[in-house]
């Protein structure tokens, strides 16, 4: 499968629409993300943001509020959830993202959830995601794997037609394996988030991986078949900051061209894109202030 690598939107000290103009030029797609339902940016600027997304080789991703518990039992907690993720998919619609990526459990719920989703709380997932289903085509509509099993909400999923996000450094956490999620779920992919993970730590540069793993997953993504979605695997390296941004694209850049034919038309292809990551990450380094 073919792949394009973005960043999060969070790599300049800044507001969305500075850290898009930095970005668009840069690399394949942008990861915008609402970490408060109640705290969105204005219309106006979002008319500005689609403005940076007509090419053809740009585009966003937009990450619903994480604030957002969309199972709530209870509706009086879940209905505001719900209003603050369909605001959030009408204010960016203009960007036409490639995917909406929404959480299942908000993060405060997600530590009481050790023993599985009840009835419950199953229910109301099914209800929220239905409805925002309704308003943005199902396959864009992508659930992201928390630190408890996927398997416990990939009914909801499969039952709505739903895609997927498989984050790595989640599923580490959680225990898990890429291998194993990718087998049972790679048909509904639609976006990695990729991350390291250290010392009970996420959102590190991926090279805490080390390069042979690395490289692994990037081989494992590039393997995956192709999916009913019928455009490429976005990858998102899901860091915060300018520093580790740039860290985390050479990190990347170094893995996908490691062990490659150069004279194999995979191989160039590969190059061309490392080249692409390495001049994206020197470009956001020369956004940074000087080191004492």
């Amino acid at each position: 499968m073919a792949l394009i690598f973005g960043t999060t939107s969070y790599v300049l000290p800044d507001d969305y629409l500075p850290n898009l103009r930095l970005l668009a030029p840069l690399v394949d797609d942008v990861e915008l993300m609402f970490f408060e339902g109640a705290n969105l940016p204005s219309r106006k600027d979002f008319e500005k943001m689609a403005d940076l997304c007509v090419g053809n080789d740009f585009g966003v991703t937009v990450h619903l509020p994480v604030d957002a518990d969309l199972s709530h039992p209870r509706p009086g907690e879940r209905r505001p959830a719900v209003e603050g993720c369909l605001r959030a998919i009408d204010l960016t619609r203009p960007l036409r993202p490639r995917a909406y990526v929404v959480h299942p459990a908000s993060s405060s719920a997600e530590a009481t959830l050790d023993r599985g989703f009840s009835g419950a709380r199953l229910e109301a997932l099914a209800e929220s995601l239905g409805a925002l289903a309704e308003v943005a085509e199902p396959s864009r509509l992508a659930v992201e794997n928390l630190r408890f099993p996927f398997e416990w909400v990939w009914p909801v999923v499969d039952e709505l037609g739903l895609s997927t996000v498989m984050d790595v450094g989640h599923l580490e956490l959680a225990g898990g394996r890429p291998e194993d999620h990718l087998e049972r779920y790679a048909h509904r992919l639609a976006v990695v988030h990729l991350h390291g993970v250290s010392g009970g730590r996420d959102h590190l540069d991926p090279a805490v991986w080390g390069e042979l793993r690395l490289r692994r997953l990037l081989e494992m993504f590039r393997a995956t078949v192709e999916n009913r979605l019928d455009r490429p695997l976005v990858v998102t390296l899901e860091v915060f900051g300018g520093r580790v941004t740039a860290d985390s694209l050479r990190s990347v850049a170094g893995a996908l061209v490691a062990g490659q034919a150069d004279d194999s038309s995979v191989g160039s292809s590969l190059t061309t894109q490392s080249e692409r990551l390495l001049s994206a990450a020197a470009a956001i380094e020369g956004t940074l202030p000087a080191a004492d």
